[in-house]
Protein backbone atom coordinates (compact mmCIF):
# COMPACT_ATOMS: atom_id res chain seq x y z
CA UNK A 1 0.00 0.00 0.00
CA UNK A 2 1.29 3.44 -0.92
CA UNK A 3 1.82 5.94 1.89
CA UNK A 4 -0.83 8.67 1.98
CA UNK A 5 0.54 11.95 0.58
CA UNK A 6 -1.53 13.83 3.18
CA UNK A 7 -0.27 13.91 6.74
CA UNK A 8 -2.93 13.15 9.36
CA UNK A 9 -3.48 16.82 10.26
CA UNK A 10 -3.94 17.89 6.63
CA UNK A 11 -6.20 14.92 5.93
CA UNK A 12 -8.40 15.81 8.91
CA UNK A 13 -8.45 19.47 7.85
CA UNK A 14 -9.64 18.56 4.35
CA UNK A 15 -12.29 16.18 5.70
CA UNK A 16 -13.55 18.74 8.25
CA UNK A 17 -13.65 21.52 5.64
CA UNK A 18 -15.59 19.39 3.15
CA UNK A 19 -18.07 18.25 5.79
CA UNK A 20 -18.53 21.74 7.25
CA UNK A 21 -18.67 23.79 4.04
CA UNK A 22 -19.34 21.62 1.00
CA UNK A 23 -22.30 19.34 1.61
CA UNK A 24 -23.67 19.98 -1.88
CA UNK A 25 -20.35 18.85 -3.39
CA UNK A 26 -20.43 15.65 -1.33
CA UNK A 27 -23.95 14.95 -2.63
CA UNK A 28 -22.76 15.66 -6.18
CA UNK A 29 -19.91 13.15 -5.73
CA UNK A 30 -22.57 10.57 -4.84
CA UNK A 31 -24.40 11.40 -8.06
CA UNK A 32 -21.15 10.91 -9.99
CA UNK A 33 -20.90 7.49 -8.32
CA UNK A 34 -24.30 6.51 -9.72
CA UNK A 35 -26.44 7.37 -6.71
CA UNK A 36 -28.83 9.98 -8.16
CA UNK A 37 -31.35 9.42 -5.35
CA UNK A 38 -29.07 11.03 -2.73
CA UNK A 39 -30.30 14.49 -1.65
CA UNK A 40 -29.67 16.98 1.13
CA UNK A 41 -32.05 14.91 3.28
CA UNK A 42 -29.49 12.09 3.28
CA UNK A 43 -26.42 11.92 5.50
CA UNK A 44 -23.23 12.21 3.47
CA UNK A 45 -19.86 12.80 5.13
CA UNK A 46 -16.30 12.53 3.92
CA UNK A 47 -14.35 10.20 6.18
CA UNK A 48 -10.91 10.13 4.55
CA UNK A 49 -8.80 11.14 1.59
CA UNK A 50 -5.59 10.01 -0.05
CA UNK A 51 -3.87 10.47 -3.39
CA UNK A 52 -6.04 7.80 -5.03
CA UNK A 53 -9.45 9.06 -3.96
CA UNK A 54 -11.65 9.68 -0.97
CA UNK A 55 -14.05 7.85 1.30
CA UNK A 56 -17.63 8.85 1.98
CA UNK A 57 -20.17 7.54 4.43
CA UNK A 58 -23.59 7.71 2.80
CA UNK A 59 -26.47 6.94 5.16
CA UNK A 60 -24.15 4.70 7.16
CA UNK A 61 -22.68 2.90 4.12
CA UNK A 62 -19.00 3.32 3.25
CA UNK A 63 -18.36 4.34 -0.36
CA UNK A 64 -15.05 4.96 -2.15
CA UNK A 65 -14.56 7.52 -4.91
CA UNK A 66 -11.49 6.43 -6.87
CA UNK A 67 -9.83 9.17 -8.89
CA UNK A 68 -9.01 8.60 -12.56
CA UNK A 69 -5.40 9.46 -11.82
CA UNK A 70 -3.70 9.81 -8.43
CA UNK A 71 -2.70 13.16 -7.03
CA UNK A 72 1.06 13.59 -6.90
CA UNK A 73 1.18 16.44 -4.37
CA UNK A 74 -1.12 17.55 -1.52
CA UNK A 75 -1.58 20.97 -3.12
CA UNK A 76 -3.55 19.32 -5.96
CA UNK A 77 -6.46 18.47 -3.68
CA UNK A 78 -8.43 21.70 -4.08
CA UNK A 79 -8.22 21.62 -7.88
CA UNK A 80 -9.24 17.94 -8.00
CA UNK A 81 -12.23 18.34 -5.65
CA UNK A 82 -13.44 21.53 -7.34
CA UNK A 83 -13.15 19.92 -10.79
CA UNK A 84 -15.24 16.97 -9.59
CA UNK A 85 -17.81 19.29 -8.00
CA UNK A 86 -18.22 21.06 -11.35
CA UNK A 87 -18.32 17.87 -13.40
CA UNK A 88 -21.54 17.63 -15.37
CA UNK A 89 -23.49 14.42 -15.02
CA UNK A 90 -24.02 12.57 -18.29
CA UNK A 91 -27.54 12.57 -19.69
CA UNK A 92 -29.35 9.28 -19.38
Amino acid sequence: MTKNIFNPEDQQGIVDHMNDDHTSSLIHYCHLLGMPHITEKDTVVMTGIDQDGFDLEVNGENVRYKLEKPMKEPREVRKVLVTLARKVLPDK
